[in-house]
């Protein structure tokens, strides 16, 4: 597998790696402020610390209460964490309306959500029904709806939504990680093979172009699809090309393109990894957090609150990563100027 930065590759003057960290720093600042999920990450992972230092002033020694009291009081530092809890609160609307968009959308491949397979199906009705039992809440808590008794029995379905969210995640992370490594490896096989065919000579080139018209004209007998008609159309044009060196440029596309997308799949299995990384861990900690509820342990307690900030600072970088380590364009295939009909 070969992962490549899309980034420009920096200077070895130290004035010049300065200036490049404190440009991609102003960058990346402004990735997180414009994007929902950047926002909801940094603001995720400022509430665990916050709600660390809680956990410390409840559970560790006395001699760690007072500073940490002092530094919870500062009117500034104060206004920031209500902020973050009114950001984090509010943004379940937000998830309301994009489950609403993606259940009333087609995704690349033109597919409903429920035509996805089981195992999205079922993140998708789990994140759902999450979202809906969080909105309830924040509603509850603007006085717009009382739950009162109802409060016990929607935070059982919203634990249960969100844990069968991260197992179905997961599931699916895991057959998306599966096929963008096997993508990757064929693309490898492949680009290897137009390598090779660079050096073939006219003849040869004819032949397999000739092989590929037959074999996507019986596919189009069998389904005459958009994609199938389109490829059947492409080889015929190719077949008819007059010019040997156009041949020669052909493969050399051919060769380009399958390079860019293994290198794309790579991209998405580095990407795909972290992001199954970080659901596995908050599916861990989801576990221990209802388990530390029944077994109140000082330890164990302190325990969870650093494991959150941990896992919160590990979507951040995984956030990091995608941002850095994005899809290359692949080039448009080759079409011929000159051939004969």
């Amino acid at each position: 597998m070969r992962v490549e930065n899309n980034t420009a590759k920096t200077g070895n003057a130290p004035m010049e790696i300065v200036g490049n960290a404190i440009r991609e720093g102003f960058v990346l600042s402004s990735v997180f402020i414009t994007s929902y999920d950047g926002l909801y990450y940094i603001s995720e992972l400022a509430l665990s610390v916050f709600a660390l230092a809680d956990k410390i002033i409840e559970h560790a020694p006395k001699s760690l209460h007072r500073p940490l009291q002092i530094l919870q009081g500062h009117p500034a530092l104060h206004n920031c964490i209500n902020l973050f809890k009114s950001y984090t609160e509010l943004t379940c609307v937000l998830d309301i309306i994009n489950r609403g968009r993606e259940w009333m959308s087609e995704d690349e491949n033109e597919k409903y959500v429920w035509e996805r397979g089981y195992p999205t199906l079922a993140y998708y009705i789990s994140l759902t029904i999450s979202d809906i039992t969080n909105h309830l809440y924040l509603i509850d808590k603007l006085k717009f709806i009382q739950l009162g008794a109802l409060a016990g029995p929607v935070n059982i379905v919203y634990g249960a939504a969100t844990i069968s969210q991260q197992v179905f995640d997961i599931w699916t992370s895991f057959y998306e990680l599966r096929t963008a490594i096997y993508k990757s490896e064929q693309c490898k096989v492949r680009y290897l093979q137009w390598k090779i065919r660079e050096y073939a000579n006219p003849i040869e080139i004819r032949q397999l172009i000739k092989n590929k018209v037959e074999k996507w004209k019986r596919k189009a007998e069998g389904d005459e699809s958009d994609h199938n008609v389109a490829k059947k159309n492409y080889w015929w044009k190719l077949s008819h090309i007059k010019d040997d060196n156009e041949l020669h440029t052909f493969v050399t596309s051919m060769a380009n393109r399958s390079d860019v997308t293994q290198k794309n799949y790579s991209v998405k299995v580095l990407t795909t990894y972290c992001s199954l990384v970080c659901t596995i861990s908050y599916l861990a900690l989801l576990i221990l957090s209802a388990f530390s509820a029944f077994v109140v342990l000082q330890e164990l307690v302190i325990a969870v609150a650093i494991l959150y900030v941990v896992v919160n600072a590990m979507y951040v970088g995984n956030f990091v990563i995608e941002h850095y380590f994005k899809d290359v364009e692949v080039p448009q295939p080759f079409e011929p100027t000159l051939y004969f009909i």
